[in-house]
């Protein structure tokens, strides 16, 4: 029965959001407990996936204003709310994650600081996230550190053509993998390189180095690519490499 009640409702939402032109996602937690406990954690994560998807597509005006909704409704549950923060880390700043909104993960950041409820250590990793999130949006100016080549000699790069730019690691096994995995994506390629590792040869990639590369990208999350149009303005956001891609050829 609880199964029915919520297909009819998540129908109804769905209904009226084609009728009056919302995303129907500013009442989504009305009446909804959203304590968490050892008894209903799946079901509140499963539901706040649904609604971190919902969100991600919505209007930002709508999305941020449903986000504060849910903040506010735990802000008086300390353990769930930090339960929440987790989930909302991972829905909305992942670039595995298929919610990923940077500036809805800057937005609940700035709710985080706001509520004082993350503690400052836990926080402050949060907020240098954060702000690497709002770098590099589609339809930016794209933003690099200076480069050089693995000589360390200034290789810097200026917008011309497209350009495939690829975050990776050299010393993990799927670097060969994902650059290989992105090779026919048209455009100039590009590889933004850290990590001890010579850089493979591979046809078609200019290898690029920086020791500023952290302060600008979540390295954590590499590999990932992005593109950037002949007017220096990024095109396409940070995306995961298809991971099944990653199989590292016998010989390059």
């Amino acid at each position: 029965m609880k199964s029915i009640l919520r297909t009819a409702i998540a129908a109804t939402i769905v209904l009226l959001s084609a009728c009056t032109g919302n995303s129907g996602i500013a009442h989504f937690w009305d009446g909804i407990d959203v304590s968490v406990s050892t008894e209903n954690y799946i079901e509140a994560q499963d539901r706040f996936a649904g609604f971190a998807e919902l969100t991600a597509d919505a209007p930002y005006r709508e999305a941020s204003a449903a986000l504060d909704g849910l903040l506010g409704k735990l802000a008086s549950d300390e353990v769930s709310y930090l339960v929440y923060s987790e989930w909302i880390v991972s829905a909305f700043h992942s670039i595995l994650s298929p919610a990923r909104n940077p500036r809805l993960f800057a937005r609940a950041v700035d709710r985080f600081k706001a509520d004082g409820i993350v503690s400052a250590g836990e926080l402050k990793p949060l907020l240098e996230l954060a702000a690497k999130d709002r770098i590099n949006l589609p339809g930016s100016k794209a933003s690099l550190p200076d480069l050089t080549d693995a000589a360390g000699n200034p290789a810097p790069w200026s917008p011309g053509s497209e350009t495939v730019f690829a975050v990776v690691n050299l010393d993990c096994a799927t670097c060969v993998g994902a650059l290989n995995a992105l090779r026919d994506q048209p455009g100039e390629h590009v590889a933004l390189c850290y990590g001890r590792t010579p850089a493979p040869s591979i046809p078609g990639w200019d290898y690029r180095f920086s020791p500023a590369l952290d302060d600008i990208f979540d390295l954590d999350a590499a590999p990932f690519w992005f593109t950037v149009g002949a007017d220096g303005k990024v095109s396409t956001p940070y995306s995961p490499v298809p991971r099944q891609e990653f199989a590292i050829p016998e010989q390059l």
